[in-house]
């Protein structure tokens, strides 16, 4: 049995990287009632992107994120306040921070591996793995004013680099 799970995507709007993570894991691990009980997830996080818009999918360039090793994950988590929910927004922010990546058409793609809870002398099995859970960059405004920040760095440096040949320009003509 195939069944989608779609994330709240914004249609214009953006909201922050750890409301995209709340919202996978309300879907994963709350029960129709809406209780929540402690969850064991293996997370693997790539980045997906194109150098140029429209590319095919078999040109998409994938890089990793981090893979994260079972985890408890619980009720605190899904309310954002959860040290396993921080934590996966805070790798996924500052690998963003470091790294600089291209972002068109960038897309954050989880897969997710749901395992059981052991019992007695029995350890932990994987139970179903949920794949390409897409979070879409342009969606994410905590992604989104670093990139505005380069760019408004870019164009100081260049109105410098204008007054610059300009004034070259000047004492050439001054000659």
């Amino acid at each position: 049995m195939k069944k989608n799970i779609q994330l709240n995507r914004t249609t214009g709007q953006t909201k922050k990287l750890k409301n995209f993570i709340c919202d996978l894991l309300l879907k994963l691990i709350a029960s129709p009632d809406g209780t929540v009980a402690p969850t064991r997830l293996k997370l693997l996080i790539l980045y997906r992107y194109t150098i140029l818009a429209g590319e095919k999918k078999d040109t998409l360039i994938t890089l990793p994120i981090a893979l994260i090793a079972p985890t408890s994950f619980d009720k605190q988590d899904i309310n954002g306040t959860g040290i396993a929910c921080n934590s996966v927004n805070d790798i996924i922010l500052n690998w963003f921070a470091l790294n600089n990546p291209v972002c068109n058409n960038g897309e954050i793609v989880l897969s997710a591996t749901l395992y059981s809870t052991p019992t007695h002398n029995e350890s932990s099995q994987p139970l179903f793995v949920l794949d390409d859970v897409k979070i879409y960059v342009a969606e994410v405004e905590d992604l989104l004013p670093a990139k505005k920040t380069v760019k408004q760095t870019a164009r100081t440096i260049n109105r410098k680099q204008r007054k610059s040949i300009n004034s070259s320009k000047t004492n050439l003509q001054n000659s």
